[in-house]
């Protein structure tokens, strides 16, 4: 795995982080050093930012024809939600993040079996956080001030509820993905 650096799009003296995995090898490592990185600039910012929260997002593979592969996008985010000015972003690029159409498939199973697929990450990304690299910058940036992790669903956002063992409520509409039902 390693670290580069990408210019941001709109703001070309603003650097984004990517940490790139290797084909094949596992997603684990990847998000505790994914974690270090974000952390550790999140205390370092901590005053000029003013965050309160990380969003975080999957964007996966989901055809063979796709040019980009699957990768998650996190962005240390202001007390209105929006992302913090003047702080990177971080991607982690990984085959891990591929989930394929499958061909055939009716639209809420689909939509089933991404969601799935997404919460899948979402645990990884949670138990990393309790690793011993990462446990002590967890425990520095809580004294700053406290940061709560959202994560994007197929409908909308959820706590991660970092440091419990369960995530915190799915949106409605994502609920009733996973049971199947039709979505409002």
């Amino acid at each position: 795995m390693q670290w580069i650096s990408e210019c941001d799009a709109r703001n070309g003296t603003l650097m984004h982080h990517v940490l790139v995995l290797s084909p094949d090898r596992p997603i684990e490592p990847a998000y505790t050093e994914f974690w270090k990185r974000m952390l550790s600039d999140g205390c370092a910012h901590a005053e000029m930012s003013g965050w309160t929260s990380l969003g975080v997002e999957i964007y996966e593979r989901q055809s063979d024809t796709d040019r980009q592969g699957g990768f998650m996008h996190v962005k240390f985010r202001d007390g209105q939600r929006k992302p913090c000015r003047g702080i990177s972003q971080y991607f982690l690029r990984s085959d891990a993040f591929t989930c394929l159409d499958v061909r055939g498939e009716d639209r809420m199973t689909a939509r089933r079996r991404q969601l799935r697929f997404c919460l899948e990450h979402y645990a990884l990304l949670k138990e990393a956080m309790s690793s011993p690299e990462v446990r002590p910058l967890a425990n520095r940036i809580a004294g700053i001030r406290p940061l709560t992790v959202d994560a994007a669903a197929g409908y909308g956002w959820f706590d991660l509820q970092i440091g419990q063992e369960s995530f915190g409520p799915l949106p409605a509409e994502d609920q009733a993905v996973l049971q199947l039902k039709a979505a409002a």
